[in-house]
């Protein structure tokens, strides 16, 4: 895709008679990710970094869990090290097989889902993706669930003594299960 995309912003970039800025100050990279654009108005770059408690985010843009699965996904699609942190889909103590198939099902206005909050659980995460997120120079914000106080304290503690964790994303509000 990114040859047939790249020679169409090529042809319009040809016909730009601005030179073939498009209107807006981005450019295309054959390595995919966010790029700063050269500062129209010169002048340093703007530090965008944030703090949440003792987390520190080289700049507030992370992905909104269970949006972006466990980051592995996108890596070929985008440079996840340009992102604030990355944030992964929600994690509960067992592995959880989810809904039947089908799980989506396009109206005219998007499209419906039912996932069923599947997952490898805690211990199928910290063996298939935990290795791949510990390359990542962001940090890396855990989502977790449960259905007892029990279950999530144990995820919490089991995350709580994994090296690197960024921090802990509570999912205690879901309307996907009867005890959220």
């Amino acid at each position: 895709h990114y040859n047939l995309i790249s020679a169409y912003i090529k042809s319009l970039r040809d016909s730009d008679p601005d030179g073939g800025r498009l209107g807006i100050p981005a450019n295309v990279h054959r390595r995919a990710g966010l790029r700063r654009a050269p500062n129209p108005l010169g002048g340093a770059p703007v530090n965008l970094a944030i703090s949440i408690g003792r987390l520190t985010l080289q700049n507030p843009v992370t992905v909104a869990s269970g949006t972006f699965g466990y980051g592995a996904e996108y890596a070929s699609l985008l440079d996840l090290n340009q992102l604030g942190a990355v944030t992964v889909k929600g994690i509960r103590l067992n592995p959880v097989r989810g809904n039947p198939t089908p799980r989506t099902f396009e109206v005219a206005s998007g499209l419906l889902n039912a996932i069923g909050l599947q997952g490898p659980g805690v211990d199928g995460f910290i063996a298939k993706y935990w290795p791949f997120l510990r390359t990542l120079q962001v940090p890396t914000i855990i989502n977790i669930w449960g259905t007892t106080v029990e279950e999530y304290a144990e995820v919490a503690r089991r995350f709580d003594a994994l090296e690197g964790v960024g921090a802990l994303e509570l999912n205690v509000s879901c309307p996907n299960i009867k005890e959220g």
